[in-house]
């Protein structure tokens, strides 16, 4: 059997949250609360001239909404490693918070693949839920909230994969990864 070719892993940093406490990122809080701060990527694995994005992070908007410094464009990280956003064809939502479901109109080419489980999840009655659909008290919900219009286009970009195989019809889970940070 041949060897397959790595996988090379960009982690793009977009964003920071200095302010971040560890109460903030626990529903209910947290008895040992202290400072936490948070940077925010969105990741690249490349191998040879394929390339699938894995989240697509917020956008400077979203950023100053939430007060987070907002570093650079994930499109610029992505630029600064050879990647050039409007010809990805495959990105991969981990979950559809804000912080990992924004800036889709970076990448008009790419087919986006997301949990079965998380999109029943995040278009169902549980992100109605005071308590699920929010990320601390006071906040907006956090799930991803097309407009009709973008809905229409969803339904034939969005391609659900099961829960068992979150990165379907492709070799990365059997193929060995470098990982880089920018």
């Amino acid at each position: 059997m041949a060897a397959l070719a790595p996988y090379e892993v960009y982690a793009i940093r977009y964003a920071h949250n200095p302010n971040a406490r560890r109460a903030n990122n626990f529903i209910g809080g947290d008895p040992h609360d202290a400072p936490m701060p948070l940077d925010y990527f969105v990741w690249a694995m490349r191998q040879g001239s394929r390339t699938i994005i894995l989240d697509t992070g917020f956008d400077e908007p979203m950023g100053k909404k939430r007060n987070r410094q907002f570093l650079r464009s994930p499109a610029v990280g992505l630029k600064a490693i050879g990647v050039e956003p409007d010809q990805v064809e495959h990105v991969i939502l981990s979950h559809l918070h804000y912080d990992h479901c924004g800036n889709y109109d970076m990448f008009p080419r790419a087919n986006y693949h997301v949990q079965e489980i998380e999109m029943a999840y995040c278009t169902g009655k549980c992100m109605c839920d005071r308590i699920t659909s929010r990320t601390s008290a006071g906040s907006t919900p956090i799930a991803f909230s097309p407009t009709a219009g973008e809905r229409r286009n969803c339904r034939a970009r969005f391609s659900p994969i099961a829960a068992s195989n979150p990165v379907s019809n492709t070799n990365v889970p059997d193929t060995p990864f470098i990982a880089h940070t920018k």
